[in-house]
């Protein structure tokens, strides 16, 4: 019933009946962390992860990714890096999401070289982490390094989509690699 009236936007009503339930789980903790990202209320994001984590509850995925995302767009570095550390104290595997979502937050707040180490202790990358990466480093003028990736990208079988090849060419473009930029198109 909570995820309805969140699925429906209805935060009000959700918060109201998540104040009166008499136990609340890692899942109905998560529904309100989802209801909350969807409608914009970022601090109630927040809050919601400091309540479960003094509670003691198992933290999920949504949580700490939603928790991430948010630190992304508000920069805050310090909240990132605390779920980073607790990620790894408490040994949570670091899916294909939650990788993204670290990579995504360090980059977001400036911490380049952090995302990079996340980025190659991960041990499976999907298609958009690399994407993510290459175009990321492309807008930060790190021309070598997107060419560097790039051949790793494609040495590992993937097939780059548009926006691989956007990241490239902004790359090359950037610094100047006329000669670079046309042999990969």
């Amino acid at each position: 019933m909570l995820a309805c009236f969140v699925r429906d936007g209805q935060i009000g009503v959700a918060e109201k009946m998540f104040d009166e339930m008499p136990e609340r789980d890692v899942v109905s903790w998560s529904t309100m962390v989802t209801g909350y990202v969807q409608n914009g209320c970022l601090e109630a994001v927040l809050d919601c992860f400091r309540a479960v984590t003094k509670a003691g509850l198992r933290l999920n995925v949504a949580i700490l990714v939603s928790v991430l995302s948010i630190s992304a767009q508000l920069g805050l570095l310090d909240c990132g890096s605390l779920v980073h550390s607790l990620v790894y104290s408490i040994n949570f595997p670091i899916t294909s999401s939650l990788g993204m979502s670290l990579i995504d937050m360090y980059l977001k707040c400036g911490c380049i070289e952090e995302s990079k180490l996340l980025f190659d202790s991960m041990r499976w990358k999907d298609v958009w982490t690399w994407n993510v990466m290459i175009c990321f480093l492309a807008a930060h003028g790190l021309a070598k390094e997107v060419l560097k990736l790039f051949e790793k990208f494609v040495d590992k079988g993937f097939a780059p989509a548009s926006v691989t090849f956007v990241g490239v060419l902004c790359a090359c473009s950037r610094a100047g690699l006329i000669r670079e930029g046309r042999h990969y198109f």
